[in-house]
């Protein structure tokens, strides 16, 4: 398994450069130039000339790609031009949020999926059956995007109280303006304006609910369709027909002799939909002005940011790599008998 791992990372690696040239030469290919935005119509050529090598966008195409692929080499992703700070530093603060929003989705994905294909394999044919397979039709024919739309508009109008955008709520910003303002005048901190552990972690909570369901909600469905066709399949089995004949209850033979047989269908599916979180995160985000890499690479679109665009690309690209591996690897662990030596 050690040396597999090996092989796929070693692999991984042309197929990063070959990503890193697409998503480079795709940003310069866009109209507009970075320099614009901080360029006046008055200003003087020998300005807008110091602006232009400031950015490095002074040299040939081709230049600019050689030093950054050696920058990148280095794990050295520049300045923004935007911030002028460290892409490094953006990243940082902006890919713990992407993977929690992803983790969630994924546990809803799977989690709500296979339970929904088991209990409608179980009960084959009969209206909830029907009933689920309805429902998995319609919500995975549902756009991500549309339905974080959707659900901003229902729960604005519906649940006003439900935080809709941001990670932080009002509660807990006017908290911790307090206190900074307490640390700078060298206040006494005052009573109840502390911000607890728990209160931060249900908050932010309530602000990842709305995104992550609208990032999970259609591979749900998909996955209970596919759990269904694999849990069919399972039961029939002589293996399963002789645990009943034993006497065995029920739950006791789907959930641990069928069910874990029946999950390798389903572990192929966490390969294909990883891209498919990462993708649909950026406009997700973007909707519910959730801070992840998706609103950072919107907003670097928007302004012609080319080292945050390029960096969160191409770490996204990576990601999606990871992902892949880790599904490979997860084969073994739901069937022994697959190995990889």
């Amino acid at each position: 398994m050690f040396f597999f791992v090996i092989r796929r990372l070693l692999a991984g690696i042309p197929l990063i450069f070959l990503v890193f040239l697409g998503i480079f030469f795709l940003v310069h290919a866009m109209p507009g130039d970075p320099s614009d935005f901080y360029i006046k119509p008055e200003s003087p050529p020998a300005e807008i000339q110091l602006i232009r090598e400031q950015m490095g966008l002074d040299k040939p195409l081709l230049v600019q790609l050689g030093k950054q692929s050696w920058n990148y080499a280095q794990l050295e992703f520049g300045k923004s031009f935007s911030k002028n700070v460290d892409v490094s530093k953006l990243i940082l603060e902006a890919l713990p949020n992407t993977l929690m929003l992803s983790a969630l989705s994924l546990f809803l994905i799977f989690t709500l999926g296979t339970l929904m294909g088991i209990l409608s394999a179980v009960k084959q044919y009969s209206f909830l059956d029907k009933g689920i397979t309805l429902g998995s039709l319609f919500l995975y024919s549902m756009p991500s995007f549309w339905l974080a739309l959707m659900m901003v508009y229902v729960v604005a109008h519906w649940f006003p109280s439900w935080p809709i955008s941001g990670m932080v709520g009002e509660t807990i910003r006017m908290k911790e303006a307090a206190i900074a303002e307490s640390a700078m005048l060298n206040l006494p901190l005052p009573a109840g304006v502390a911000v607890g552990f728990w209160e931060r972690i249900v908050d932010s909570l309530q602000h990842l609910v709305l995104p992550a369901i609208a990032l999970g909600v259609a591979p749900a469905a998909g996955v209970a369709r596919y759990a269904r066709s694999s849990m069919l399949e399972v039961i029939r089995m002589d293996y399963i027909r002789t645990a009943r004949a034993k006497g065995l209850p029920g739950w006791k033979v789907i959930f641990k002799h069928a069910l874990r047989n029946s999950l390798i269908p389903i572990v192929t599916l966490l390969g294909l939909y990883l891209p498919f979180l990462i993708s649909g995160a950026v406009l997700v985000e973007t909707i519910f002005a959730w801070p992840g890499m998706g609103l950072l690479i919107v907003e670097g679109i928007f302004l012609r940011d080319y080292p945050v665009i390029i960096a969160n690309g191409l770490l996204l690209s990576c990601l999606v790599i990871v992902g892949n591996l880790l599904a490979d690897v997860l084969y073994g662990v739901v069937d022994p008998r697959i190995s990889y030596d």
